[in-house]
């Protein structure tokens, strides 16, 4: 049986985290744990409060779905550091999917620092689904940010599985160096070292044809994915944490560090599968 955690701050926009999560229960047959995190900081008397209050306000927005009662829940109030003990309770009950609403923006912190988000994200073990919009429906249609590498992989395929009904679109970012400077046809040798490079990928990590499609677009990453996104109106993304394993692993990469400041739809995110040992 899958396990998906839904984790909450219980700020305004819960609700659709919570939504999205039951739905995805539902549909999947999953179990569901929802979770929100005391500071362990505060004093015993004020986190006792906080967490009796807590208690309550998750039990509120479970049973505000309206079939809560064919998904097998259970709330939880936990005292930590919110990402760290998320992060571990995710490792903890081999989480399949971690559930998490958007953050509250803040203009000045968000640049200076992680969000507790991203620090989820850094940490978890397993694929994190980042809810922005209202649950009404299943996913139409994922874009997946195609880096050739066995994140990105991972998370086509969590995507997959989180909506094996949708239409998946796989596309690709080639740079071209001093293009404006090349001949005609110039660009062909670096589409085809792409091209070479997609099928390799695809071989290496097991990605079948049937999965969805992809394509190479010329241009600038976040100028290419804005044009994909104008043209398919996704309503998920998927995209790899990170483009490589070993140390980098603890860091988002950049380009999906600006798309979780601001997420033009739902976002999930993917850590590499992890190495295997020979």
């Amino acid at each position: 049986m899958k396990t998906y955690i839904v984790a909450t701050d219980l700020s305004a926009r819960a609700d659709r985290a919570f939504r999205r999560a039951f739905s995805l229960a539902r549909e999947h047959g999953a179990r569901l744990i929802a979770v929100s995190v005391v500071d362990d900081t505060l004093p015993d008397a004020i986190a006792a409060r906080l967490s009796a209050e807590m208690v309550s306000e998750l039990d509120r927005l479970c049973e505000a779905d309206a079939d809560s009662g064919k998904v097998d829940y259970e709330t939880r109030v936990l005292l930590g550091v919110p990402s760290k003990t998320i992060a571990e309770l995710a490792r903890e009950e081999k989480a399949d999917l971690l559930i998490l609403g958007i953050h509250r923006p803040r203009p000045f912190a968000d640049t200076v620092r992680d969000t507790t988000m991203q620090r989820i994200i850094r940490l978890a073990n397993c694929p994190v689904l980042l809810v922005r919009d209202p649950a009404t429906k299943p996913y139409q249609t994922v874009l997946a940010t195609v880096d050739f590498s066995p994140a990105c992989a991972a998370a086509m395929k969590a995507a997959h599985k989180v909506a094996p009904k949708a239409k998946l679109v796989g596309v690709h970012a080639l740079h071209i160096p001093y293009d404006g400077f090349l001949p005609a046809g110039g660009d062909v040798q670096f589409r085809a070292e792409a091209e070479a490079a997609l099928t390799e990928w695809r071989e290496a990590q097991k990605i079948p044809e049937s999965l969805g499609t992809f394509s190479i677009d010329t241009g600038v990453l976040n100028e290419v994915i804005s044009s994909a996104i104008a043209e398919h109106r996704p309503d998920l993304i998927a995209a790899g944490a990170h483009a490589r394993a070993g140390l980098v692993r603890y860091f988002l990469g950049s380009f999906t560090t600006r798309l979780l400041h601001d997420p033009p739809c739902d976002v999930l995110v993917a850590p590499p599968p992890p190495r295997v040992e020979r």
